[in-house]
């Protein structure tokens, strides 16, 4: 009896070892997913951010170059 008893144990002990990697393994790549959708957003923001800076020097220039013609 002590025999089965030893193997449930082992059984069980194995299972949840098992499910615990199993588990450890999802969250790394949940983690190392977020961190490269985190990666991308970043990438993103800065390439709006350049186009703004683009954008608003653009016109700057635009402004300027009309005041040298009226003048």
């Amino acid at each position: 009896m002590e025999i089965v008893g030893s193997l449930i144990l082992g059984a069980l002990f194995g299972f949840l070892l098992s499910t615990g990697l199993m588990a450890g393994r999802v969250a790394k790549k949940e983690a190392d997913q977020s961190i490269e959708d985190a990666k991308k957003e970043e990438s993103r923001v800065v390439y709006e951010n350049k186009e703004l800076l683009r954008t608003a020097i653009r016109k700057h220039q635009a402004s300027e170059a009309k005041l040298l013609v009226r003048s």
